[in-house]
């Protein structure tokens, strides 16, 4: 999390900020309060009597030349910010835009057990690809901050997000059922829609006045999205699911916290308030298809404590969920705490033991009770009972000599959020009567245990080599399923830069063998990123950089990505070349950096009077 003046802002945008800006850091490790779950706090504080404004604009484009995808130009994007600052009003603004699509081949095999039905996409006969894909972002964000006096400010902020996607699956499956005598190939067109937004308006305050510092904040956000999917198979159904969607989130937070004067102690006390209503209505008539929602209260307390080389923090806390669906309603009650321990052993060497527990709750999809289908014999619904996910998190953090770290830690998730399939029986949409299969939202058990090491050392000045690696186990279970494995990161990195030329080389290596359990499921992907990049700046004051980067360019390891699923209905297996179709891509980058002020005028004549 990062803010600035105690404020938060989009962390990309404060870190493209001038450095002249700002006189000093703070930096806040494993926070408690509304900010607990984030590893570190950095707030960054504005020089009393700043007067400038800043900012860039950006675009870059990916282009790919292999087999595996037929699109070239697969990533266009757009970003640009501004801040500004006089006196006691500071203005930011932000805006992006994105855009990507993809043109490439899915392959599944699946087999339905209650049927004996086996189905298997095989290459469409013009050589076409069965899948096509196109995505869009776009996103705004506005602030205002007005600094009463140096101890409070008030802020205005409004932000918006929109994204779409329209997929289309133009695939041939082979059809065998033995005990019917079906053997053939149908045609099965799909084609899928979806089309969201989120307006989310904030109102902050800030006192730090009196002995009792503390702050509070409003926040309300609209989310409409509609989603349209249509499922046609040679004439024999002919499905359509058109819904909208509507959630309406508010938030209330408020904290404080007191200080011993020798701020060696600290005592803080929050409380928090969410309310989120979710519905989902028919596209075309309008017909109220589910609604349901949550009222969530939450209590903290925090006690820190700060001496010389230690630095000890215990924040617990309990949480009281009211959930209502259709007229039905539950209350839950999850409890929890955070905390941390620091002891700095030299001035380059420190450990943090840490632990973390964090709450989240479903989103719409997964708490709506209305379902449809998505293929012939396969039905997608929500649970709008499930148990808040609550995560537990114990880590442990050593940092030596300024360039080399060591992590370890355990997660445990004893109501993680999964999706189980099982055979139900009911009207297909053939219209005929048999068996599906149905995938619902479930609570299950999910447990991972990792450690990772990081060195980083600069050389002869220019020079800056980084390798990180880690490992972990994981596993994750419901009932009498469960699934487990390892997987391991690996990278390195050298970084040149020559001050000269005002050019900057990169040369990467990372291969992530990522693997996905679920309680029926598993998922293994190979991602293997070889890549250079030259970046070349211009203009004075290095206001223009341009770069250019190539990645992807050979593979010694297998980059498919594979995923075998099977559950009381349904044996399937799925192929995805994911990582060859990234392969073989160029990104072209174009970036333009302004300032100007008072402040920033000053700062460029005393640094032409120092040269």
């Amino acid at each position: 999390m990062v803010l600035v003046d105690s404020i938060e802002k989009p962390a990309y945008d404060v870190f493209n900020l001038q450095h002249i800006r700002f006189d000093r850091m703070e930096i806040v490790h494993n926070p408690t309060g509304k900010y607990q779950g984030y590893d570190v706090l950095i707030n960054f504080h504005t020089k009393e009597n700043y007067e400038g404004y800043e900012g860039y604009v950006f675009h870059n484009n990916m282009l790919h030349f292999n087999k595996y995808n037929n699109s070239t130009l697969n990533v266009d994007n757009e970003n640009a910010s501004f801040a500004y600052t006089k006196n006691k009003w500071n203005i930011y603004a932000r805006g992006n835009y994105y855009w990507g699509t993809g043109c490439y081949d899915i392959w599944t095999d699946k087999k339905y057990l209650f049927s004996g039905l086996e189905e298997k996409v095989i290459p469409n006969p013009d050589g076409s690809r069965n899948t096509t894909g196109y995505e869009w972002k776009a996103a705004g964000y506005v602030s205002v901050d007005y600094t009463i006096d140096p101890k409070s400010s008030i802020s205005a902020v409004y932000t918006y997000n929109g994204d779409g996607n329209r997929s289309y699956y133009d695939r041939h499956i082979q059809r065998r059922l033995p005990s019917a005598n079906i053997d053939d190939i149908v045609h099965r067109d799909e084609r899928t829609y979806r089309k969201g937004e989120e307006h989310s308006l904030g109102l902050f305050y800030r006192n730090s006045r009196g002995r009792v510092k503390f702050d509070t904040d409003f926040n309300y956000r609209y989310l409409p999205s509609s989603f349209r999917n249509s499922v046609a198979d040679d004439g024999t159904i002919d499905v359509h699911n058109r819904f909208r969607d509507r959630m309406n989130l508010t938030r209330l937070r408020l904290s404080a916290y007191i200080e011993s004067k020798d701020q060696s102690l600290i005592f803080e006390w929050g409380y928090e308030n969410n309310w989120k209503k979710y519905e989902r209505i028919g596209y075309e008539n309008n017909e109220r298809l589910n609604t349901n929602s949550y009222l969530r209260n939450r209590f903290y307390l925090g006690f820190g404590y700060f001496r010389d080389k230690i630095n000890i923090q215990i924040a617990p806390w309990i949480e009281a969920v009211h959930l209502k669906s259709n007229g039905e309603s539950e209350n839950q009650f999850p409890v929890g705490a955070t905390a941390m321990f620091f002891y700095r052993l030299t001035r380059q060497n420190w450990m943090r033991l840490t632990y973390t527990c964090s709450t989240s709750y479903p989103d719409q999809g997964q708490s709506s009770e209305w379902g449809y289908f998505s293929e012939p014999y396969v039905w997608n619904g929500g649970n709008p009972f499930l148990k808040s996910s609550v995560n537990h998190n114990v880590s442990y953090w050593i940092d030596l000599f300024s360039c080399f770290n060591f992590q370890c830690g355990y997660t445990f998730n004893p109501d993680k959020f999964t999706t189980v399939g099982e055979v139900r029986e009911g009207i297909l949409p053939s219209g005929q009567h048999g068996k599906y299969v149905a995938f619902t939202a479930q609570n299950s058990r999910f447990n991972k245990v990792w450690t990772s090491v990081s060195f980083t050392k600069r050389f002869k000045r220019d020079f800056l080599y980084k390798a990180d690696a880690s490992i972990y186990h994981t596993k994750a279970s419901w009932g009498d399923f469960s699934n487990s494995g390892n997987g391991y990161t690996f990278r390195t990195s050298l970084n040149y830069y020559n001050t000269p030329v005002r050019m900057n080389f990169n040369v990467v290596y990372e291969y992530n063998r990522v693997l996905i359990p679920a309680p029926q499921s598993l998922t293994k992907t190979g991602v293997e990123w070889p890549a250079i990049s030259i970046s070349k700046y211009w203009l004075k004051n290095n206001a223009l950089e341009t770069s250019l980067s190539y990645g992807g360019f050979f593979r010694m390891f297998n980059g498919d990505s594979r995923t075998w699923l099977k559950n009381p209905a349904l044996e399937s297996y799925k192929l995805d070349h994911g990582t060859a179709r990234q392969g073989q891509r160029l990104t072209i980058s174009l970036t333009y950096r302004f300032s100007g002020g008072k402040s920033v005028r000053q700062y460029n004549r005393s640094l032409s009077t120092e040269q």
